[in-house]
């Protein structure tokens, strides 16, 4: 999964590719089904017939074996017996249509054919068996099973914002700029503030980066004088996974002249925790 950008300061998650990623997870060998009457396991003990189609569920416990509900497909092999016919049969996930294709082939009288099978599942857990002649026998035997892989941890993203020039007036608290961080997890955003600030001799200004626009304890005094005072600021901040809005506020705090402040920048770099 990567972490791009959009415009007002979202940070999306995206899938960086099919959604149908999965992992094996390996079992001790287990037998699902035997359709033989003599060496039952399973829900049918009687042979599949001649274009007919046999389903069979596999999640939970189903035969010998216990499979989660968190398993998008299995690991089998196959094995037709008794064949009266030859013809072939064909595993597939039961709610799509069959295709055409086979996972065993026999000839009449043969000895066990098995064949190894990946096989998905429905979304209700189950496969299909179609056979297309005579009757057989058919053992399922699991070997593994497949599940999801979980969403990796994002990336990290950088977003920018920029605000309008503000005027300053004595004891009152005025946003400057503002940024909306969307963070896909909990992580950690540092926040970097920057503007210019014109400040009449005698005067004092206080500026601070929070998530309130309110001036705290964190901020930082400019005093005024001749030549133009440049902001700078940072500030890190852990956030939890959603909207956190990051405002950069300045107060003047002593003079009598307005203080005028221009090309105020906020630049917010986020950083997933790692799990």
């Amino acid at each position: 999964m990567a972490v791009t950008l959009s415009a007002g300061g979202m940070f999306v998650a995206n899938a960086a590719s099919s959604g149908d990623a999965s992992s094996f997870v390996p079992i001790t060998p287990c037998r699902l089904l035997d359709t033989r009457p003599d060496t039952n396991v399973g829900p049918r003990s009687v042979p599949i017939g001649a274009q007919e189609v046999a389903v069979f569920s596999v999640l939970g416990t189903n035969g010998n074996c216990t499979i989660p509900a968190t398993a998008t497909a299995v690991s089998a092999n196959v094995t037709v017996v008794h064949g009266t016919e030859a013809s072939f049969l064909t595993v597939w996930p039961s709610d799509v249509a069959r295709p055409i294709a086979s996972t065993n082939n026999w000839i009449a009288g043969q000895p066990a054919a098995p064949g190894k099978a990946d096989v998905k599942l429905s979304s209700a857990g189950t496969f299909s068996a179609f056979n297309n002649l005579g009757n057989v026998d058919v053992i399922v035997d699991l070997v593994g099973y497949f599940e999801p892989v979980g969403d990796p941890t994002p990336d990290g993203g950088v977003e920018y914002a920029e605000g309008a020039d503000a005027t300053l007036a004595t004891g009152t608290a005025v946003t400057i700029t503002s940024i909306v961080v969307t963070a896909p997890i909990a992580g950690f955003v540092v926040v970097d503030g920057t503007a210019k600030l014109l400040i009449p001799s005698g005067n004092s200004v206080n500026c601070e980066i929070g998530t309130t626009p309110t001036i705290g304890t964190m901020g930082v005094q400019y005093v005024g004088g001749a030549a133009i005072t440049a902001l700078s600021q940072s500030r890190g901040f852990e956030v939890a996974a959603g909207d956190t809005t990051f405002f950069q506020v300045c107060q003047q705090i002593a003079g009598s002249g307005a203080t005028t402040v221009q090309n105020n920048f906020l630049t917010a770099v986020y950083s997933p925790n790692r799990v």
